[in-house]
């Protein structure tokens, strides 16, 4: 959980191509609200049928594999099963290529050529790419084959490359039949279009994969990526609500926003967020209550006043003196609100105001020696 709350904060410290031939939706955006980042975008309205050109799934193979297969190409096969099945990749590798030179046109012995190298090196290679590509074009219907070079792909960078497989990979029967991997071709396709800057349909495809996990089945949590998105949904909710607020779609990103605030109440970035949202959709009162609620559970921190601040940045500096005060009528012995409200008093040239609200604090407790400090601040 608390990697998982460590790569939450810092989605949320960043959060701030293919042509179409169908005409994508105008991005929304009412008079009162700000613009949407993806406003003028029009690739990051379209939904994923719209995305052209659309790979589609070959019926037949390119090539067939030899008939027989020969005896030979049989025994380096087994070889190279046995050495990869006992973590000796290398080997593996040399009794795979073999084969291949005696039956070039095999799925099985392209497929595990390239589980081999990848164990080999731990990351894809040229050799890798090449025999998956085969093993793909040799049997395209292969569900698992389309979502792995998916994946390798993702890892090197090329999403394009990614999302032509993954696209691939939803056509197969595997998928329409939904077959254990198939909610990780969702959640890969997510990723690569959020990459590509295809944000409705990204977010489209995390929709789907946030339900999966609502009501997860066992093949999931054999899968890495999905055995994590379980153990943390939040992560999933985030990315859907960043994406509808580029989008601007507003009224879904608070709603997924809230939803977050009530899973976790006691993550900062999670809350701030939220009222972030509000701030900027203009709903000034509910923000600046939801920060005041926010400094009185996580005491007046430079980040829990800061956040207050900013929410009552667009009404009035008085707004932001109120609350403080009223929170300081709830927790008169709080010596960060009291301080908190003396730097905002000087902050916002009445210093006489600042020294008097502490002079009359140092009155009732004569000997607090922070309360003397502060006033020695207030007056330097």
């Amino acid at each position: 959980m608390k990697t998982a709350l460590l790569i939450l904060s810092a989605a949320i410290l960043v959060a701030g191509g293919c042509a179409s031939q169908s005409t994508a939706p105008a991005g929304p955006g009412a008079a009162t609200l700000p613009s949407a980042v993806d406003a003028g975008n029009p690739r990051a309205y379209l939904t994923l049928d719209q995305i052209q050109p659309a790979p589609v799934l070959s019926a037949q193979p390119t090539s067939r594999p030899a008939d027989p297969t020969p005896p030979k190409a049989l025994e380096l096969f087994a070889n190279g099963l046995e050495s990869l099945w006992s973590h000796h990749p290398y080997p593996a590798v040399d009794a795979f290529r073999e084969a291949l030179k005696l039956d070039p046109y095999s799925f099985e012995l392209n497929d595990e050529l390239g589980r081999a190298r990848l164990e080999e090196l731990q990351i894809p290679s040229d050799e890798s790419f090449a025999a998956f590509e085969m093993a793909a074009a040799l049997r395209p219907d292969d569900m698992q084959t389309q979502l792995l070079l998916g994946r390798q792909y993702m890892s090197v960078g090329d999403a394009a490359k990614a999302l032509e497989h993954l696209r691939l990979a939803i056509q197969t029967d595997d998928y329409k039949q939904n077959a254990p991997g198939s909610a990780a071709v969702e959640l890969n396709l997510a990723r690569a279009l959020e990459t590509l800057g295809y944000d409705q349909a990204a977010v489209d495809e995390y929709a789907m994969v946030s339900e999966r996990i609502a009501h997860p089945t066992s093949d999931l949590y054999s899968d890495p990526d999905m055995s994590f998105a379980i153990n943390a949904p939040h992560l999933l909710e985030l990315q859907r609500a960043q994406l509808y607020e580029r989008l601007g779609e507003y009224d879904q990103a608070l709603e997924l926003y809230q939803k977050l605030t009530e899973a976790s109440p006691a993550t900062f970035v999670i809350q701030a967020q939220a009222v972030r949202m509000l701030i900027r959709m203009g709903k000034q009162d509910e923000a600046i209550g939801r920060a005041a609620d926010i400094l009185t559970l996580f005491g007046p921190t430079t980040e829990a006043l800061g956040l207050l601040h900013e929410a009552c940045n667009g009404v009035s500096p008085q707004r932001e003196l109120d609350v403080l005060r009223e929170l300081l009528a709830k927790n008169p012995s709080d010596h960060g609100i009291l301080f908190a409200l003396a730097d905002a008093l000087n902050a916002q040239g009445r210093p006489d105001e600042a020294r008097k609200l502490l002079t009359d604090a140092l009155n009732q407790h004569p000997r607090d020696g922070e309360i003397v400090r502060k006033l020695f601040d207030i007056e330097v």
